[in-house]
């Protein structure tokens, strides 16, 4: 099992998530499932995505389109709602275009604000933007498998994502004990996400101990050191 080296959580506060690489439970000898998960966009923004890979690959692609156009065209980075606003208009473009479909697949926007106001979207299918969590008001709304655990000096805010329907009760549950643990360093969120993660595998697998096995992404996202990414396989 891979383990970050002991240290705290910045000052800044920062994000950091767990996406359980569910494609990968079903055989042994497949080491990655070819998608980018987690794509930086800029130093205070990332995304993320849940769903067919194959069309999260296509809009990771077109917000780094987005991103650079942005950037070449004014000179600086694109600010959070700019970004939004154009994921939003590209998915809901394709559920008016005759014989398309929609994107099968909702993204995640985190965004590093200053002075530790971190907040995280959820940009659906039909194009709605929705606020899933925010360090500065405790907002917190996500049904859906990836988890956050948003960490300033005093407030932290935790978001869901993915397809929790059967796991409605321990939803509940997993989202109390990240927001109430005690935590100080990144080895304890580590801990707490990944095992979060792999609780959705449980219900999925005949042998509940093939659990234990599963593979997940960790990311921490921070000003300090930018976009961290490990692949926990134990």
């Amino acid at each position: 099992m891979s383990i970050v080296k002991s240290n705290t959580i910045p000052r800044s506060g920062g994000i950091y998530i767990a996406v359980p690489l569910r494609f990968l439970s079903t055989s042994p000898f497949l080491i990655d499932d070819g998608t980018p998960r987690i794509v930086p966009l800029s130093p205070t923004l990332c995304l993320a995505h849940t769903g067919i890979g194959a069309d999260g690959r296509i809009l990771s692609d077109i917000a780094i389109k987005l991103v650079l156009d942005y950037r070449y065209v004014y000179g600086e980075d694109i600010g959070v709602q700019d970004l939004l606003a154009g994921l939003s208009s590209k998915m809901q473009e394709m559920t008016m275009k005759a014989g398309s479909r929609p994107y099968g697949c909702s993204l995640l926007i985190c965004c590093l604000g200053e002075g530790g106001r971190n907040a995280m979207y959820r940009v659906e299918p039909s194009g709605t933007v929705v606020l899933l969590s925010s360090s500065w008001d405790e907002v917190s709304n996500g049904n859906d498998i990836e988890t956050n655990i948003q960490s300033s000096e005093r407030q932290r805010s935790v978001s869901l994502m993915g397809n929790w329907e059967g796991f409605k009760q321990k939803r509940q549950q997993i989202q109390q004990q990240l927001e109430r643990q005690v935590i100080e360093t990144e080895e304890e969120i580590l801990t707490l996400l990944v095992d979060a993660a792999k609780q959705t595998f449980k219900d999925d697998l005949d042998d509940v101990n093939l659990s234990k096995k599963t593979p997940v992404l960790f990311a921490s996202f921070s000003r300090e050191r930018g976009l961290e990414i490990q692949r926990i396989t134990s």
